[in-house]
């Protein structure tokens, strides 16, 4: 004959192992320096029981998830310090301006009207570096290896056309020159 469980006994077996394992879990709570939370959000489902008030513990210690290696992080410190020109679309008029400062404060202008000397700019981004930086017109930019690429939603936008061999659809990235 089959044995099986019904509500009370699973809820009986329950508590029985939670009051068998109530005194190390306890010990194991008292040496974590995390909180309870983390800790049961990080635990396997195997460790974790419900005690007599119905609180969530680990049986287990529950060791903290490795930091990430630096390939895994974004590459959140900038490119460089001081002003950099870059240009998607190849014109004068296209040329794009990029300010950070040491502290990682950066600007972003490029030119609203005039010609020449008589330029003038607008800017189009103004806060703490990040990278992605995102731009108020829903675009972004991307810096990697000394470009800056364009990004649509949240992609690299291969909209762009070589102005040298005319290619079309390519992706939009720019070289970052020293401003004059």
């Amino acid at each position: 004959m089959p044995y099986t469980l019904n509500a009370v006994t699973l809820v009986s077996l329950v508590i029985l192992l939670t009051a068998c394992s109530y005194k190390d879990n306890a010990n194991t709570q008292a040496a974590t320096t995390s909180s309870p939370a983390s800790s049961i959000a990080s635990a396997d489902v195997n460790d974790l029981a419900i005690d007599h008030t119905g609180n969530v513990i680990v049986s287990k210690p529950v060791q903290p998830a490795p930091p990430p290696v630096a390939d895994e992080l974004p590459d959140q410190l900038p490119p460089f310090a001081g002003s950099r020109e870059f240009n998607f679309d190849g014109g004068a008029q296209t040329v794009k301006e990029i300010t950070i400062q040491d502290n990682g404060f950066t600007i972003i202008k490029e030119p609203s009207s005039g010609e020449g000397v008589d330029m003038k700019f607008s800017t189009t981004f103004k806060g703490q570096f990040a990278n992605p930086i995102k731009l108020k017109d829903g675009t972004g930019l991307l810096f990697k290896d000394n470009k800056v690429f364009r990004l649509v939603n949240g992609k690299i936008d291969s909209s762009c056309i070589d102005a040298q061999s005319g290619q079309e659809n390519i992706p939009c990235a720019s070289e970052l020159d020293e401003s004059n």
